[in-house]
């Protein structure tokens, strides 16, 4: 009985590690397309990959969100090791650090463009 319990909670912590490797992964991914998208200056495309706080917080003065984000200064650049406390994650990309939070089965991007400040939250151009 107790080796069937050793067993078990192996293979529950190994399962865990692949689903967080598989979220590191989706996580990056999201990162990745959201930048390539700002580059490229597809609006539709960054902004689906945006949550909809974030989304929402960008549509200002009549503007849309597609409008509003291409105007940002959002330059990503090579992802970091993602890190994940549960439904809600980190990840740099070069000097941008990118908040995400999981939506069903997706990771959106709750800000982005954002700045360390020490002894203060860090600030963003894109939040939600």
């Amino acid at each position: 009985m107790r080796r069937w319990l050793v067993l078990v909670s192996v293979a529950a912590a190994l399962a865990g590690g692949c689903s967080q490797a598989q979220d590191a992964s989706s996580i990056e991914t999201t990162a990745r397309d959201f930048f390539g998208a700002v580059s490229d200056e597809d609006g539709q495309r960054a902004c689906a990959l945006l949550s909809s706080d974030a989304r929402e917080s960008l549509e200002t003065g009549g503007d849309s969100c597609d409008e509003e984000i291409t105007k940002l200064r959002l330059e990503g650049g090579e992802a970091g090791r993602p890190e994940i406390w549960g439904e809600q994650a980190r990840v740099r990309m070069g000097s941008d650090t990118v908040f995400l939070t999981r939506w069903a089965s997706a990771w959106r991007i709750t800000a982005a463009g954002c700045e360390r400040r020490v002894g203060e939250p860090y600030d963003c151009e894109v939040e939600g």
